[in-house]
């Protein structure tokens, strides 16, 4: 198993500047979930690029886990039923800048560019806690959600209506409120079948990551051997 050397204090080599874009605040994020006990180790940037690559495998290869839900209720509305055609909605989410591509891991943005994904798209089963987990480290910021998950669920103005349409399903927000409360009770536990899934928590992402070859050598000798894989469990 490979382990990770992320820290404040790792040398950021130049080739991680194009590949991650902000490694110093991807690390700095890293050590705040660490100081607040949201993971137990920092994983190297080549880890952490390794992740992403994950998250791009997962888009690619597994895309019925990300934003849509083969069971749950459609809401009633039309909009909502277009915007059903995903599609159709991905240009809107990444329109809104309420999917950010060149952040796949949360870990690059600011806490109301990652509210306004979590309350502007569709997250199945517990996979919201991930985010919320990443909006946690800054003071402040679940309530502030909180408040943003409640205005959609009121409806009052046209955004807000907007909002519950472009999740999709039924219901979407009232299970986010839940998230949001049991978040800020210190609960961030996913569901039991979600325990050891990457998708779902930080501290799974992270456990992921710090098992990937922690430097391109050691990625090319596990590609070349085989070795080298992007299922949710390593």
């Amino acid at each position: 198993m490979a382990t990770g050397a992320g820290s404040r204090d790792e040398a950021i080599a130049w080739y991680h500047w194009p590949l991650l874009l902000r490694p110093d605040r991807i690390l700095t994020h890293l050590e705040m979930l660490k100081d607040q006990g949201r993971i137990d180790e920092v994983p190297s940037l080549w880890q952490v690029y390794m992740g992403i690559l994950y998250m791009v495998h997962r888009i690619v290869r597994r895309p019925e886990t990300v934003g849509v839900h083969p069971t749950a209720k459609v809401r009633g509305t039309l909009r909502a039923k277009i915007l059903e055609y995903r599609p159709l909605r991905s240009p809107i989410l990444i329109a809104l800048r309420i999917v950010t591509p060149w952040d796949a891991t949360g870990l690059l943005s600011d806490p109301k560019t990652i509210a306004r994904h979590v309350v502007g798209t569709y997250h199945p089963g517990g996979n919201a806690i991930y985010d919320l987990e990443c909006i946690s480290i800054h003071p402040g910021e679940l309530e502030r959600t909180r408040a943003r998950v409640l205005a959609a669920i009121e409806g009052r103005t046209w955004r807000d209506r907007w909002l519950q349409d472009l999740c999709v399903y039924e219901d979407y927000h009232r299970d986010l409120l839940k998230c949001v409360d049991r978040a800020l009770a210190g609960d961030f536990g996913p569901p039991s079948d979600d325990i050891e899934n990457p998708d779902t928590t930080v501290s799974t992402f992270a456990r992921w990551c710090l098992k990937q070859p922690a430097t391109p050598r050691a990625a090319w000798r596990a590609w070349r051997s085989g070795d080298l894989s992007f299922a949710p469990v390593a």
